[in-house]
């Protein structure tokens, strides 16, 4: 083996780490933009992912076939790297709006499924499938062709671990500062700062790369210019906003969570989240005609409802809507998780009139819930998934809120005579399981029929492939009087609503560990629907996976490495999973969640050469593994009622040694299979992870969180087994 001088390594470590980093951060901008551009429908969301794995892994593939040196490639990838990742972008933009058909408004407003086609899940599954290889894709393949070169270098001149671990420390790093940058900024300048980043690899390796001044003078050039030119004449974000969205809209706003559009009209405002029409704010004196269903028994409660929790304000509808009762001792906490639709809500005077008036709370409802002390005599669901209206490949955010942990909280939360409401949308097209499931959960979290009234829109609404529906559901823990039921009945019948029977039959119900209900059960079975209406991409996708399988089912190696990628982002995902409710702020929690996983990594990847010389060490793998999936619901539920500080400890703690561990095994299997190449062994780990989110949601939907866990667990047995026996 041939070795390198410590200050070779040293230049290699600081490329990779500073590489590494620009890829995490453009990484999670352009994961963004594509919500936006072509869609924000959840089950989309592992494809948006596992793309830039597959990418990553297509250019790790292709620099097996390059005749160059590493330091040309090296060269000459962090040069296009520079040039070519705001073009990128730009396409990024560009090809999703040229390729959906034609788009409006009006389309969210149709009565027929027919007449709203750039809505449907086979045009948004086109759009994707086109606009990855030339757009976003091509920045991934060189950051495949970049780290397979520095991985191949590394093995060869004894710095594995080094490197392997500088790229997971950066990655780390940069999902944790990514994090906390887009909460501020949106996608277009989050990119920029990646390009930074790349230019700043260029300057600092100018030297040993041989790279021209005169390549400097443009990159510095670009680099000025492209601030300067947004700053004044805002080129990308003119284009990032389709001509429909131009035409029709006045407020625009990118929140860590989405993108907010907003038109204002005489009576209403219409809100969209990410492209999609998410709902409608009569302004003061507009009407509230299907909210008859809890405004008629509230108008009628004597004053006994004084103390409300609004769960998913949004732009205050509901804060408005209650402030026509005229009630004066009403006092109103209003919790929103998205700080976005507050900041809009700002800039309407007549909405935030009225919604100033409600004590507002920026957080997740569920994490509010579990540490508030307080006691209300309404808790208000007020919660609406866009992406219900359009089919149900979506997982809404919300879905800890319905499960039968929660529901149990609120009826400790709820005063004696208190309720809870539930307003949800829902796909026609299971409304019958949608009601099963529900009534399964409540009996789960001690509720019974009598304590509970359901009632569904006569019509729906259509939009997509699947419509909508209006479900209300009251839940009262002391049980409903006459008087109760004659009201709500009242109001149920004003707002053209029909009343549905309790359903005794037993269905999964929904918990912290299997957390689908509304319908949005096997979102993975309704994708592989829409994907089979693709022939010629099913039949090509069929092919690529015989053709892995036979290499799989030849080379112990290949499977080997696959298991690993598999594996890694299993944890990852159950990682991410448990990361929701850590610190009451969603985005920031999983972007901390994956930062410190991927900085256990780097630990372990350091620590790697102390398994080489007792290779029994890696049978701590799958156990930590196992000790930290199977414990993680128990520690998550214990501490949900602590401080953020001890529960983002106790988080770190309970997941590190899985991490470390975690970070051994990838650079011990490249020492250990030197027969094969490191770009091949690298390609076939990034399809495995590319494929292992998939894998997740399946299982996760088929059964439940300890069914994934133990599969994780288990792959990771066997990828530890197949080490053990061919380590030297």
């Amino acid at each position: 083996m041939k070795t390198s001088s410590g200050r070779e390594t040293r230049r290699y470590l600081l490329l990779m780490f500073i590489l590494a980093f620009g890829f995490m951060l453009y990484e999670m901008a352009v994961l963004r933009e594509m919500r936006f551009q072509i869609t924000n429908m959840f089950m989309i969301g592992p494809l948006l992912f596992a793309s830039v794995l597959w990418m990553i892994g297509l250019g790790s593939l292709l620099k097996g076939f390059l005749p160059f040196s590493t330091t040309r490639i090296l060269k000459i990838c962090v040069i296009l790297l520079i040039l070519i990742s705001l073009v990128s972008f730009f396409l990024l933009i560009k090809l999703p709006q040229k390729i959906k058909p034609p788009f409006s408004a009006d389309m969210f407003f149709r009565e027929t499924p027919e007449e709203v086609e750039a809505l449907q899940p086979k045009q948004i599954i086109k759009t994707f499938v086109i606009t990855v290889p030339f757009s976003y894709g091509v920045i991934f393949l060189l950051q495949g062709i970049i780290f397979a070169s520095l991985l191949t270098l590394a093995r060869e001149k004894g710095f594995l671990s080094e490197i392997y671990a500088s790229d997971l420390f950066a990655s780390g790093i940069g999902a944790i500062l990514g994090g906390i940058l887009l909460l501020w900024l949106a996608p277009i300048p989050g990119v920029f700062v990646a390009t930074l980043a790349f230019s700043v690899a260029a300057v600092l390796a100018r030297n040993w790369l041989g790279i021209r001044k005169r390549t400097l003078a443009i990159i510095f050039a670009l680099l000025v210019a492209f601030p300067l030119e947004e700053k004044i004449y805002g080129f990308l974000q003119d284009l990032e906003t389709p001509e429909w969205l131009q035409e029709r809209f006045v407020f625009s706003l990118w929140s860590p969570y989405q993108r907010i559009d907003v038109h204002k009209e005489a009576s209403r405002v219409e809100c969209y989240v990410d492209g999609w029409y998410f709902y409608s704010v009569p302004l003061p004196d507009g009407r509230y005609g299907s909210d008859a269903i809890i405004l008629h028994p509230l108008s009628k409660s004597q004053g006994k409802i004084k103390k409300v929790l609004i769960i998913g304000t949004g732009l205050g509808r509901d804060v408005l809507m209650l402030n026509t009762l005229n009630q004066p001792d009403l006092k109103i906490t209003a919790v929103e998780l998205d700080p976005g639709f507050i900041e809009v809500a700002r800039d309407i005077e007549p909405i935030w009139k009225t919604y100033k008036t409600a004590e507002i709370v920026v957080g997740e409802g569920r994490f509010f819930l579990e540490n508030t002390q307080r006691k209300f005599d309404l808790i208000y669901y007020a919660y609406l998934d866009p992406r219900a209206r359009v089919s149900n490949l979506s997982f809404p955010d919300a879905n800890f809120m319905y499960t039968d942990s929660a529901l149990s909280r609120c009826r400790s939360v709820l005063s004696p005579h208190g309720f809870l409401f539930i307003r949800r949308v829902i796909p026609p097209a299971v409304q019958e399981r949608v009601i099963r499931q529900l009534c399964s959960t409540l009996r789960r979290a001690g509720i019974t029929r009598d304590q509970t009234l359901i009632y569904l829109s006569k019509g729906a609404f259509y939009a997509g492939s699947f419509g909508l529906k209006s479900l209300y559901v009251f839940v009262k823990p002391a049980g409903f009087s006459q008087e109760d039921v004659k009201l709500i009945n009242e109001g149920a019948e004003y707002a053209d609503l029909l009343a549905v029977p309790w359903d005794e039959k037993s269905i999964n119900p929904t918990t912290d560990i299997y957390p689908f209900s509304f319908g949005s059960e096997n979102p993975v079975a309704t994708l592989i629907y829409y994907l089979r209406k693709f022939k010629w991409f099913t039949i090509g996708l069929i092919l690529v996976m015989l053709l892995l399988l036979v290499r799989l089912t030849t080379s112990i190696s290949y499977t080997h490495f696959f298991l690993l990628g598999t594996s890694f982002l299993l944890v990852e995902c159950i990682l991410l999973y448990h990361s929701f409710l850590l610190i009451g702020n969603p985005w920031l929690s999983a972007s901390l969640a994956v930062g410190v996983f991927l900085i256990g990594n780097a630990i372990g990847s350091l620590l790697s050469g102390r398994v080489d010389k007792r290779k029994g060490l890696i049978f701590l793998l799958p156990l930590f593994v196992a000790l930290y999936a199977f414990s993680a619901p128990f520690l998550t539920k214990a501490t949900l009622s602590q401080g953020h500080w001890v529960r983002f400890i106790t988080f770190v703690l309970a997941a590190m040694p899985a991490a470390i561990m975690i970070g051994t095994i990838f650079p011990v299997s490249l020492r250990v299979f030197t027969r094969r190449s490191v770009p091949g062994l690298y390609f076939i780990d990034l399809v495995g992870c590319g494929i292992a989110p998939l894998i997740f949601w399946m299982l996760l939907s088929k059964f439940d969180l300890f069914i994934v866990s133990g599969v994780a667990a288990l792959t990771y047995l066997l990828a530890s087994a197949i080490l053990f026996k061919f380590a030297r």
